[in-house]
């Protein structure tokens, strides 16, 4: 080969490796720009994937919130449903036991009446001393069997206007001190709140004035009191204390006793009806009093048909008070003015 040739045949291979470099060259340049790419798709990629399991997560999270929505609310429908057979089923025994209870209590009334008219009439000096003693309190005892037989009438009538929806006509306006002080005197029959329960009774001086049936109100607080009195029946050192007083827009009264309390759990139950802590009245119980569970859900209904309300207060073993609002007569508290 001759000396041309092979300068021919260099300059070839310099142009050959110089064509590799620049092909090497753009393959480093579009693999570089490759990568980065693929970099990029794969941050994007990665972002993506972030957002749409935020996303994911959010839509679990709201699908949580409305299902356990939902399961409130057919808790507290089926709550509903339970309240409203129970009350069906209050109403439905209240109507048959007012309507049994009437005629053996006319029955009562009419014979107290009769025993009042024809009791033979003596001067006191024409009988010997306890024989008068006897007669006294015979005269006593015929005044509490017509008192109490007029206030189960009040309330049976009350119970039967009740269902008649027609309660409006016989409302009156009724101080809470002179009715209690009466209830109290009442009690003073019962042996047990006569002699075996210490009594602090308080009464705030100015006339505290409500609109309502008296004999509801009777037996809210004859209802409460015998509830406190049956809490205590293990004590020896019963306390029952009762007060009233008023706030700004409320007239209220509170029964206290120092019995074993309501739990916080039981507390949301109390007023519920046929429920009751006490054994029911086909148990023996070993003279432990019994209950129905009727007796707070009608003090209950028949505060909330005046626009009352019954606040508990208890922590167990420290006692319960129950504590009864009730609107202000607007014809008669106006005179009231807080301290």
């Amino acid at each position: 080969m001759g000396k041309n040739e092979q300068t021919a045949e260099l300059k070839k291979l310099r142009s050959q490796v110089k064509h590799l470099k620049n092909e090497l060259a753009l393959t480093k340049e579009e693999n570089e720009t490759a990568v980065l790419n693929y970099y990029d798709l794969y941050k994007n990629m990665e972002k993506l994937v972030e957002e749409k399991t935020s996303q994911l997560k959010n839509a679990m999270s709201t699908i949580y919130k409305y299902n356990h929505q939902l399961e409130d609310m057919l808790e507290e429908r089926t709550k509903h449903l339970i309240q409203t057979e129970r009350h069906a089923a209050f109403s439905i025994l209240s109507q048959g036991i007012v309507h049994n209870l009437k005629n053996p209590l006319s029955i009562i009334s009419a014979a107290s009446q009769i025993l009042r008219l024809t009791k033979p009439q003596f001067a006191k000096d024409e009988l010997p001393e306890k024989i008068a003693e006897f007669m006294f309190q015979v005269d006593k005892n015929i005044e509490k069997v017509e008192i109490g037989t007029k206030r189960m009438l009040e309330m049976i009538n009350s119970l039967m206007a009740k269902s008649k929806s027609d309660t409006s006509k016989a409302v009156e306006t009724v101080n809470i001190n002179d009715l209690i002080r009466k209830e109290i005197d009442f009690l003073s029959a019962d042996s047990v709140f006569k002699n075996k329960v210490d009594k602090d009774i308080s009464f705030v001086e100015s006339d505290l004035y409500v609109d309502i049936l008296p004999g509801e109100l009777s037996q809210i607080f004859q209802n409460l009191v015998r509830n406190s009195l049956d809490a205590m029946h293990e004590k020896k050192d019963a306390k029952i204390s009762i007060f009233t007083g008023f706030s700004e827009d409320e007239v209220w009264f509170s029964i206290k006793d120092n019995g074993p309390g309501i739990s916080k759990e039981n507390q949301s139950k109390i007023f519920d009806p046929f429920f009751s802590t006490k054994p029911s009245a086909d148990k023996k119980t070993n003279g432990a009093p019994t209950g129905t569970g009727l007796g707070l859900h009608m003090c209950s209904q028949m505060a909330g048909n005046y626009k009352g309300r019954i606040e508990v207060i208890s922590d167990m073993g420290k006692g319960a008070e129950f504590k009864i609002y009730f609107p202000k007569s607007a014809g008669k508290n106006s005179a009231l003015i807080m301290n």
